[in-house]
This record gives structure tokens, sequence and C-alpha cells, in this order.
């Protein structure tokens, strides 16, 4: 009984080391997703919320997924990291964090355009 349970929780341990290894991916993201589908896609919550302000035209919302990696030598490299921008609940942007200021202002005169 005890090689069984040993075996259990030896693949308990692959089954989350796998998992945290794999982490988030913004390849199954597409723009239009509400926050929910964005946030299944992406495999996980995001770590925090950056920025949300209201604005005449909506909200806007931007959110930071990060993650770390321990690299061959055993050490742990930089977090690399990703935001995500949701206008009134949409995606309307995502990519490595950047200037927010002007993606904010990028963000709301894409906005205008579209009304």
């Amino acid at each position: 009984m005890k090689t069984l349970s040993k075996i259990a929780v030896v693949c308990l341990l692959l089954f989350a080391s796998c998992s945290a290894i794999r982490g988030w991916n913004t390849n199954n993201l597409a723009l239009g997703m509400d926050k929910d589908t964005a946030y299944k896609s992406m495999g996980q919550k995001p770590a925090s919320v950056v920025v949300a302000k209201q604005y005449p035209s909506g909200t806007l919302e931007v959110v930071e997924y990060s993650q770390s990696f321990y690299n061959a030598a055993g050490t742990l490299d930089p977090p690399q990291k990703a935001w995500l921008y949701f206008f009134n609940n949409k995606l309307v942007q995502y990519g490595k964090p950047g200037n927010l200021e002007e993606q904010e202002d990028h963000i709301l005169s894409m906005q205008q355009t579209k009304e």
C-alpha cells in the first residue's frame, strides 16, 4: 500500500510541475473576447490589475500576467510579463508591458473612431 501511495504522490507532483512549467499562453487569445473567456484562454487569472479607469466612453482595465522559469543553471530567470487591455470588458489589445499612458491614449482614440 505504501508503494501505491508513493506512486500516486509522484504522479501528482509530475502533473503539478507540468502545469507550473506550462504557465499562461497568449496564443489562444482573440481580440473582442470578454474577460472571463480571455482568463480561461490564458489558463489562469491575472497576477494583478495594473490600472482601471473610467472614461466618458467606457471603462479601461489593464491586467498583468507574470511567470518565471528556472534556466539550465538552476537560477530563476527574470519574469516574463504580458498585459491584457480590456475596454468595456472586451479584449482590445495584449502583449508585453509598455508605456501605459501611450497605450491608453491609443486605445481611447481607437474606441472613439469606432463610434
